[in-house]
This record gives C-alpha cells, sequence and structure tokens, in this order.
C-alpha cells in the first residue's frame, strides 16, 4: 500500500488533500499531532474513503504538537469505536498501550506498535524492539529509523524478512536522503506499507506520492526485479529516470534507484542479494574491478567498470562507457587525428581505450601527472603536463574526462577560453563528457569559437542504452 500522511490543518487545505489522497493513494494516516487543538475526527475519518490509520504521534517520537497521556487515549479510544482500519502507537508508550488494548477488544481497527530513531540505526537496539513488540499478540510492528549510510537500510530489510518468518505483518523503512532507498524498496521486502506525500512530508526523505506511482510505478509493480546507480555523489545522475522510463515503456517488472555509498565493498556486501544489475559511477569505476567474481575483456582492457549483471549468483563486471564514446565521435574521423584527454580516472581510461582503437594519437593531461604517464603508456600515447599544454600542437579533438563543469558547480572548466583558441583549429572538435548540465562552460566556449561541439549527453545515453542490453537476460 502506499500511505499519505495529512500533514495540513487548515479547512481547505484537508478539503484537498483528501480529495487528492482518495483518488491516488491506497491509504491514508490522520497525523492528529499536527493538530493545535483536538480535530472533529468525525468528520475527517468520514472524508476518508480509503483505509484510515489514525495517529497521534508523541513529541520524542516526531510529533508536532504534544498531547498528554489523557489526551491521547481519549481520541485513539474514539477512533476505535469508529471502527477505524488502523491506529499508530509508540512501543514507548507503555501503560497507554495496555490501555487502548482493552478498547481493542473485538474492534476490527489493528493496532500498529511503532518505534523511531530519527538519529540513527543501531542493529542491537532494533532486535531488542522487534522482541518487544513480538510479544504484544496481534499488533503490526513499525520500525523507522534515520539512514547514516546505505547498509542501514539492508538492516530494516532483514528486519522485515525476520517478520515474514515469524508470520507478523511489519512496516519496515529508513528514514533520511539515504534512507529513500528503503523507502522504495520497502513493499518488495515484505512491508505492509510505505510512505509517500501529498505536499509537506512527514518524515525526513519522504518521497512525493507522483514520483512514486509514476516514476517507480509502485502501485503497479509486484515482485520488480531491482537496479540502480552505485557511487558518490549520485544526486546529480538523471540514470533513475532513463532507466525508469524505459523499464516502462518495455513493461519490464523492474525498478532503478540511486544508491550513495560511501564504501564500496561494504555496499556490494550488504546489498548483493537485492539486485540483479548496477551501473557504476564516481568514484568506482577503477576500485570496483578487485570487488567482482569476474570482468570482461573490454573492462579488464580499459581497467574500469560501469555496468554489472548479477548472473547465477557472481557479479559480473562490462564497460558501455567506451561504446557511448564511440558513438557519441561516429560523425567524427579519429583514424590519425591529435586527440587531447583530460583527466586520468574511469570515465579517461573508457575514452582512450575508444578512440585508440580507431587509430588516434592520444595525449593526456591529468592534475597529478603520474597518472597522465600510466594511462598515456596503456595506449601508446603521450603525456603533457598542464603548464605545457598552451605550448603544445593544435589538437584535432579535445575531451574532457574531468568533473569541471558538472552540475552543482557549472561554471568550471578544465580549460580557459584563451587555452582552448591557443590549442585548436577551426576543424577542432570539443567533446564533454559531463552531462549534467547538457551544455558545460566548455562547450560554450568551444561553440565561441566556432567549434564543433558534442555533449556528454550522447555519450550518456548510447552507454545506459548498451547497460540495458547487458541486463536484458536478467529482466
Amino acid at each position: 500500500m502506499l500511505c499519505v500522511p495529512l500533514t495540513v490543518t487548515s479547512k481547505k487545505e484537508v478539503s484537498k488533500f483528501l480529495s487528492a489522497a482518495n483518488r491516488h493513494a491506497d491509504c491514508i494516516e490522520l497525523r492528529l499531532d499536527y493538530f493545535r487543538r483536538k480535530p472533529d475526527l468525525k468528520k475527517l475519518v468520514a472524508g476518508c474513503k480509503k483505509p484510515v490509520i489514525v495517529t497521534l504521534r508523541k513529541k520524542s517520537e516526531g510529533g508536532k504538537y504534544g498531547y498528554n497521556a489523557k489526551a491521547r487515549l481519549a481520541l485513539y479510544s474514539e477512533a476505535i469505536r469508529m471502527q477505524v482500519d488502523y491506529v499508530d502507537i509508540e512501543l514507548s508508550s507503555g501503560s497507554l498501550i495496555a490501555g487502548l488494548e482493552k478498547v481493542l477488544a473485538g474492534s476490527r481497527t489493528q493496532l500498529i506498535v511503532s518505534h523511531h530513531d530519527f538519529r540513527s540505526t543501531d542493529r542491537k537496539i532494533l532486535s531488542g524492539v522487534y522482541v518487544s513488540m513480538k510479544k504484544i499478540p496481534g499488533a503490526i510492528m513499525k520500525i523507522a529509523t534515520h539512514a547514516q549510510q546505505i547498509e542501514d537500510n539492508v538492516v530494516l530489510f532483514e528486519l522485515l524478512r525476520q517478520a515474514k518468518k515469524d508470520k507478523r505483518e511489519m512496516i519496515g523503512l529508513c528514514m533520511g536522503d539515504v534512507g529513500k532507498v528503503s523507502r522504495i524498496l520497502a513493499l518488495k521486502q515484505g512491508s505492509l506499507l510505505t510512505y509517500a506525500s501529498l505536499g509537506e512530508g512527514s518524515a525526513p526523505g519522504q518521497i512525493s506520492l507522483r514520483e512514486m506511482k509514476e516514476l517507480y510505478r509502485l502501485d503497479v509493480l509486484k515482485q520488480p526485479k531491482v537496479f540502480g546507480l552505485v557511487g558518490n555523489p549520485v544526486e546529480h545522475s538523471t540514470g533513475y529516470l532513463f532507466h525508469n522510463e524505459n523499464f516502462a515503456k518495455k513493461r519490464k517488472q523492474a525498478l532503478y534507484v540511486n544508491f550513495h555509498a560511501t564504501d564500496i565493498r561494504s555496499f556490494l556486501g550488504a546489498f548483493a542479494p537485492y539486485v540483479e544489475g548496477l551501473s557504476v559511477t564516481l568514484p568506482y569505476k577503477e576500485t570496483i574491478v578487485e570487488c567482482l567474481d569476474k570482468v570482461d575483456k573490454d573492462a579488464a582492457g580499459i581497467g574500469a567498470v560501469n555496468t554489472i549483471v548479477k548472473k547465477s549468483g557472481k557479479l559480473i563486471g562490462y564497460n558501455t562507457d567506451f561504446l557511448g564514446v564511440l558513438a557519441a565521435l561516429r560523425k567524427t574521423s579519429l583514424k590519425g587525428k591529435n586527440v587531447l584527454v583530460l583527466g586520468a580516472g574511469g570515465v579517461a581510461k573508457a575514452v582512450c581505450y575508444a578512440v585508440a582503437s580507431k587509430g588516434a594519437q592520444i595525449t593526456v593531461v591529468n592534475r597529478t601527472h603520474s597518472k597522465a604517464i600510466t594511462l598515456a603508456d596503456s595506449v601508446g600515447g603521450e603525456a603533457l603536463p598542464l603548464a605545457m599544454l598552451v605550448a603544445s600542437p593544435e589538437f584535432d579533438v579535445i575531451i574532457n574526462c574531468t568533473l569541471l563543469g558538472m552540475a552543482p558547480k557549472i561554471s568550471g572548466s578544465p580549460l580557459t577560453k584563451a587555452m582552448l583558441k591557443k590549442i585548436s583549429n577551426n576543424r577542432t572538435v570539443v567533446f564533454d563528457t559531463v552531462y549534467t548540465p547538457e551544455h558545460t562552460t566548455l562547450l560554450k566556449c568551444a561553440d565561441s569559437l566556432g567549434l564543433q561541439v558534442v555533449s556528454g549527453v550522447h555519450l550518456f545515453n548510447e552507454q545506459a542504452k548498451a547497460q540495458y542490453n547487458h541486463w536484458r537476460n536478467v529482466l
């Protein structure tokens, strides 16, 4: 179920919210703690045409306005007498739960017992919380914690798996930006519901209902296969838009999410059982090679991986960046041409591998000159110190493989307009592998000089299509 929490209180806003929620949500949570004064519960419930959760959250676990125990018991009891579908109360409310259990006897209303930690996800503490919740007969268990690192999401997945084994209903998710993964994947992992927002969210990291339905298709996907982008950062990538739209177009039971990982080996250890394939971005394209079970010949030759497929439980690495490079430059003759490559990371390796295969003469410039030498030697090219670049001969093709100019720092550029003018001629092609924004500062400078430009969007689209082709066999 996709549940939306009521976080507005004016009559006009409530009316508008309920109208939208009744049309688009599966369940409505009435957050009574958002009302400064006791609300008209009967009128609120009457306005709901979908299953209702009545929640009167206390301040220590995220409630907006504090109600004393007597007021809380009275409102919860009123909701139960009205036969609402669920009431949600914190495990830490103690004796109040016992009071509600008496009112619940013989009622159709189901009890949700919840626990919230807005600071962290502590596996040991949550294990104890789970045991305590399980002792309450028939209660639906809800655990929501703050994810400090991507692996914290898996702690909640494991609890959901345990609940399934114990034949108990559970709601499990992580809060915060890093916890968004759990909100999207919660239903697949067995959570009774996941929360989405209509306007202001009721917890950190809550995703809009529209995005949950239109982008991730959580209202129609049953047991989707999971793919995603792993990197640091991932916030500015548009891959999740491309792949989710592509899955929808091809009617695949699959979705794609962003994984913000701070340790690639730890991430793979935690998430390998939950994914079928991955895209890999900075800074892990090179370091991930040693973490995989197998790497294909092109990726091995490049020394970088941007695509992973799980086959028979094994993680296999590929590189589609070089295919994207060749596709982006398909109108540019490369044989015998002088090509300048700026950068020496994973993307630069794929670029060098691609243009070298077409017979180009390669010059590599990088901030750390030793890395430029290593990369240039691998493709029979030469490395040039940045300070000597303006004294070099003109280049036929200039390719930026650095992050300079990428959002949010869009004013950056690896070359000034004056430098670009010195090392180019009127036939020079300037290709920027950065694709957000599409028209980078470097490309704008090149365009103003009358040079041919190639956007990184071409590279991105072509390498993404090639990634999908690798994943087709496991879809």
